[in-house]
C-alpha cells in the first residue's frame, strides 16, 4: 500500500481517538491511550470498515485491540486484498 493509505488511516484514528496526528505511534495501545476503550475500539472498527470498504473478522477485532501497529497492519492487509479482488 502507499503512504496515502497510511495517512488516511492515521487521520481517521486520530479523529476517533482524539489524538493529534503527531501523537500516533505504532507502539501505542489501549492501555496507554486515554480515549481508546472497548466502546471506542468498536466505533473505530466500524469507521475503518465503512471508510475503506473492508470487512474485519471478530478475531481480527480482538487482535487489533493489542496496539495501533497491529491495527494498522491488519487494515492495510485488508485494503490490499480488496484491491486485488
Amino acid at each position: 500500500m502507499d503512504g496515502e493509505s497510511d495517512q488516511k488511516i492515521d487521520a481517521l484514528v486520530s479523529k476517533i481517538l482524539r489524538i493529534p496526528l503527531a501523537g500516533l505511534s505504532n507502539e501505542m495501545t489501549p492501555h496507554d491511550t486515554e480515549h481508546w476503550d472497548s466502546l471506542t475500539h468498536l466505533t473505530l472498527i466500524a469507521a475503518l470498515e465503512e471508510e475503506f470498504a473492508i470487512d474485519i473478522e471478530p478475531e481480527e477485532i480482538i487482535e487489533m485491540y493489542k496496539g495501533y501497529g497491529i491495527l494498522k497492519s491488519i487494515v492495510l492487509q485488508k485494503m490490499a486484498k480488496s484491491i486485488t479482488k
